[in-house]
């Protein structure tokens, strides 16, 4: 079941019962099982006055009151003009004949499954102050922004989806009236998940991400529930995040040529250096430093990414760690260290003033400090070029496998400052 779908029962039950309700009647509600508490609950968000809730004669009752409104038989119940129908659907022909013989001249609404079953779940069922909270930011996004739009994104290639992030900033202009909130594709609104949890990438970027944007996630997914129940008329839905929709947005600015990545998406904050030059002095980076890597699939097979697509690009995009060799001993001539990044990497890099972080205990910050203050990057074409693009950092791709008419590789080369290596191919 997608959000819209969900949106548009939404729209249509909560509509269908605040008209009911409208105006200050006294409601009663059929019904004490789960269905009725969740609509009571929902009821006293909204200030719906009900005057008494109704069960069928025989039926036991486990309580004599729920949320202080007293839990009558049907028989016993006092008079009534507009019910609530709040029980599973099987039960409805029953109940109705019962409330025709009781009250002929009531007005009843009788509430479908698909209501508890779908709408009610996006409800966020709050305390009062919560609530209270909640109810108030909700209202000063929608007197705020035109539109709040949700935009659904592919979690699988995280830095992809950031230099997406960053080529949209460079070339779109900024519409202050719209709100975007970001919700990860596997993410239906429903259930929960760890931000990141099932993404193979940094998550130290993702923190930095979310910093700058707004994403869905555990924290304000209750939130944006909310919000979605209160005002589903400013809701808009956009799949421009998804695969396709990069590419569409990517296709069109490369006729352009607009894509030149002239400034930086991330920086370093004071903290971040302290913590960043400490790390790093402990790992015996002591001189001005490149970066680099040898791409390979050890790390992402041990996420088990099944993906034919990507699985077909890294067969060619790989390389071997012995190709740097000779570049590291250059490197170390002119004064330079070489830093090796990556965690689980094949192969071993042998040279003087030569770091492998592979060997130090992961630290996702450091990928990212390290990156921000190298002189330049030697990489592939990949998630760690997309982290040196982040940065603005020159960069020296190898093992290119693609390249525009322009010299460039696709959408992600600045023709000013980088250099790309195309890759050795042999027929056979």
């Amino acid at each position: 079941m997608t959000l819209l779908t969900n949106k548009k029962r939404l729209r249509f039950c909560l509509k269908e019962l605040d008209d009911f309700a409208d105006g200050g009647k006294e409601i009663t509600v059929y019904g004490a099982g789960n269905y009725a508490h969740r609509l009571i609950e929902y009821m006293k968000q909204k200030h719906m006055a009900i005057k008494q809730i109704c069960v069928s004669d025989g039926e036991k009752m486990r309580q004599q009151s729920i949320y202080d409104i007293p839990v009558r038989h049907i028989s016993e119940s006092i008079e009534v003009t507009d019910i609530i129908v709040a029980v599973n659907s099987e039960h409805h022909k029953a109940i109705l004949s019962a409330i025709r013989k009781r009250y002929p001249n009531s007005r009843t609404l009788v509430l479908p499954d698909v209501f508890f079953d779908f709408a009610l779940r996006f409800l966020s069922i709050l305390p009062s102050r919560e609530y209270v909270d909640f109810l108030t930011k909700a209202r000063q996004i929608a007197e705020k922004y035109q539109r709040v739009e949700f935009c659904f994104y592919t979690t699988m290639q995280c830095f992809g989806l950031m230099m997406f992030f960053a080529i949209r900033q460079e070339l779109e202009e900024q519409n202050p009236n719209v709100l975007r909130v970001y919700v990860p594709d596997f993410y239906s609104l429903y259930g929960e998940l760890d931000f990141g949890k099932e993404n193979p990438g940094n998550p130290y970027f993702y923190k930095k991400l979310k910093e700058k944007y707004c994403f869905l996630d555990n924290q304000n997914a209750a939130f944006w529930k909310f919000f979605l129940e209160r005002f589903p008329e400013k809701a808009t839905f956009s799949d421009d995040y998804l695969w396709k929709g990069m590419e569409r947005f990517q296709l069109s600015h490369w006729k352009t040529g607009n894509l030149n990545h002239s400034r930086k998406f991330f920086s370093l904050d004071e903290k971040e250096r302290r913590e960043g030059y400490k790390i790093k002095d402990a790992m015996g980076i002591k001189q001005p430093y490149v970066c680099f890597n040898a791409r390979s699939d050890k790390y992402f097979s041990t996420k088990k990414i099944n993906n034919a697509r990507t699985q077909a690009q890294s067969d060619q995009r790989n390389c071997s760690v012995e190709k740097f060799h000779r570049m590291c001993e250059i490197l170390n001539q002119k004064g330079y260290q070489a830093v090796r990044m990556g965690v689980l990497n094949e192969g071993e890099i042998r040279g003087e003033n030569i770091v492998d972080c592979g060997l130090f205990p992961r630290n996702p910050f450091m990928d990212y400090y390290l990156i921000s203050e190298c002189e330049f990057v030697v990489c592939q074409y990949s998630g760690f070029h997309h982290m040196a693009i982040l940065f603005n950092k020159p960069t020296i791709i190898t093992d290119a496998i693609n390249m525009t008419v322009k010299g460039d590789i696709a959408d992600t080369v600045n023709s000013d400052q980088d250099i790309m290596l195309l890759k050795k191919i042999y027929a056979p």
